[in-house]
């Protein structure tokens, strides 16, 4: 262009020659570079030329610094979308992951099915914990049902091995593993060999192969010695137990289930320790040696007509009188003795470990109110130095009181507080099932990407607010929206101050004298203040809180970088605003369409 108009030639150097070179040096273009400074050799640029030539220059850079500011935001946003796309799928009660197709007998192992099975094995493993001692101890009459039902049972685990060999598992990557052969080899490695013995029904075999009947083997309803020693193999399944614990130990009220654990263990104990008591005493050799006494005949439980259930009873409180070393009727036999003497070695280490479990597991229920109580006390001993006033002091206990019963936590932020130690994927799926109902209802969020509502939810700030707490004040700034998640507070309008004649509602709220009009009341799920986003403008109304009010917000700087990250919904924002502009957003929730906020009654 400077070529074309003609410039001037001149002795003197132009001051701006060393600007137009440092400018065009930077563009990067070499071609360019070499053009100019052979026009610089031959001709000089007019004050006029260099002008227009920087200002071009200037909005060629704006330009270029425009598109790689885009460019920087589409590769932040490219980089967030599985993540985004991950949590917001999850939340749906998606599987994000490409997935094969399963098979008609894959068993999922997060599945209903699956846990459904699972306590169903429970409660066959607690039965046979308690059937197999009885049985081959007391050796009590089975009748056909009971048959029936223990051969049900045997088939119930001989189909579990069958489950299993079907049930997919997680690898050390945390990977689903739907291979055939590596479930199969990781269940060989793993609880086949016992799954197997166990569901083997030898007794079975026994009595077909003896002739006996399989509804009465033995002839007498208790089964042979034989019959009985080898279905001593089913006891193996207890071996179960302990994962089936650990599998318990995962879901909710976890300390109330190790309370009940511990007990049930020691219950389950005795009973064994019982039947063991019982079977030791009955089989003592007395018609070798009838001068042998055992405690059986000691106690008058081994005399006609005493019932099974009065012997086990007795043989039960035995057991927990031993564990606990209190001995009513002392052994008879040496076999007694001895027995007794590794039940009180082991009631010893059964009387520590259980009770100092529990002790452990009642500290750890009430640890939570613990640690309310030390900082309640920090809190009141600060106060004390500080010699706040009593009614001062007690709004403060009643807040962080308030704060604790509704959240569990403390401090500003605290709903936010106990995710603190989670990955940032799982994190956001918390805050997303717990806030996305709440942000889809203002209208502005409403049918909007995805990741603007992940956007806006890792964005939200909690609060606590107490009764009569001024949330927003008429006459402030504004730079926050608030959602209220529970509670109830009232928009007040000022009355005034020449009004001769105020409404029969008008109330004093301030030390001021100034009188204000409630005109609305915001509830649960209720919002206000969604113009603050886009404007830092007064506030035309107050918002006090009735009740305590659980609250969240957004502030305007997290909105307008929500705005720079996703231009789309810029765009949105912008062509609803024009609209409210122009009176089609009257009678609405502020721009985006009518809601339930209070910007519409505020003038916000």
């Amino acid at each position: 262009a400077a070529e074309r108009r003609g410039g001037r030639r001149g002795d003197g150097g132009d001051p701006g020659d060393d600007d137009t070179m440092e400018a065009l040096s930077a563009l990067g273009s070499q071609e360019g570079t070499r053009r100019v400074l052979w026009h610089q050799s031959t001709r000089r640029m007019t004050g006029m030329d260099f002008g227009a030539f920087k200002e071009a220059l200037a909005e060629w850079r704006e330009k270029e610094a425009t598109e790689e500011q885009q460019h920087e935001n589409l590769l932040r946003k490219v980089g967030a979308a599985f993540r985004n796309e991950t949590v917001w799928q999850r939340s749906q009660g998606l599987d994000p992951r490409s997935r094969k197709r399963e098979s008609a007998w894959f068993i999922h192992p997060d599945r209903q099915f699956r846990r459904t099975w699972d306590v169903l094995v429970l409660l066959f493993v607690v039965y046979n914990a308690f059937s197999l001692p009885f049985v081959l101890a007391f050796a009590p009459h089975q009748d056909a049902g009971w048959l029936i039902f223990d051969y049900l049972v045997d088939l119930f685990f001989i189909v579990d091995v069958a489950v299993n060999f079907n049930t997919g598992f997680t690898d050390q990557d945390k990977h689903l593993v739907r291979d055939r052969r590596r479930i199969a080899s990781n269940y060989f490695r793993g609880w086949f060999a016992v799954d197997f013995v166990a569901c083997i029904p030898l007794e079975l075999f026994v009595s077909v192969a003896s002739g006996e009947s399989l509804l009465d083997p033995g002839g007498n309803g208790g089964g042979t010695d034989e019959v009985k020693l080898i279905s001593a193999f089913k006891c193996v399944r207890l071996f179960r137990l302990g994962r089936f614990v650990k599998m318990l130990q995962r879901y909710k009220f976890a300390n109330v289930w190790g309370i009940l654990r511990l007990y049930m263990f020691i219950i389950l104990l005795a009973h064994w320790l019982g039947c063991g008591w019982y079977a030791l005493t009955w089989s003592s050799p007395h018609d070798l040696d009838p001068a042998v006494t055992t405690w059986l005949e000691k106690t008058g439980l081994a005399a006609e007509g005493v019932g099974m259930g009065t012997q086990y009873l007795s043989v039960l409180l035995a057991a927990l009188l031993m564990l606990f070393r209190t001995i009513a009727v002392p052994p008879q036999t040496d076999g007694e003795i001895l027995y007794m003497t590794l039940v009180v070695l082991l009631g010893a280490c059964v009387h520590a470990t259980i009770f100092g479990q529990v002790a452990h597991l009642v500290a750890s229920m009430n640890l939570g109110s613990a640690t309310h109580m030390q900082t309640m006390q920090k809190m009141h001993e600060r106060m004390r130095y500080h010699h706040l006033p009593r009614r001062l002091a007690d709004r403060v206990s009643l807040y962080f009181d308030s704060l604790w019963d509704r959240q569990r936590e403390h401090g500003s932020g605290a709903a936010a507080s106990w995710t603190a130690g989670m990955s940032e994927p799982l994190a956001l799926e918390v805050s997303l099932y717990l806030n996305r109902d709440m942000v889809e209802k203002v209208p502005m969020f409403r049918d909007v990407e995805k990741t603007v509502i992940l956007a806006v939810i890792s964005s939200l700030r909690s609060h606590m607010f107490l009764p009569g707490d001024y949330i927003v004040r008429a006459g402030e700034m504004g730079d926050r929206m608030y959602f209220v998640r529970k509670g109830r507070c009232v928009v007040l309008i000022p009355v005034p101050k020449g009004d001769p004649d105020p409404p029969a509602n008008a109330r004093l709220v301030d030390e001021s004298g100034a009188r204000y009009r409630a005109v609305k009341t915001l509830a649960e799920g209720d919002y206000f203040g969604e113009i603050s986003l886009l404007f830092r403008m007064q506030r035309t109304a107050t918002i006090c809180a009735t009740s305590f009010i659980d609250a969240s917000s957004l502030g305007a700087a997290d909105f307008e970088r929500i705005l720079d990250e996703n231009p789309a919904f810029a765009e949105k924002i912008e062509n609803g605003f024009t609209q409210y502009a122009d009176g089609a957003g009257g009678g609405g929730g502020g721009i985006g369409g009518g809601g339930s906020g209070s910007d519409a009654s505020d003038a916000e």
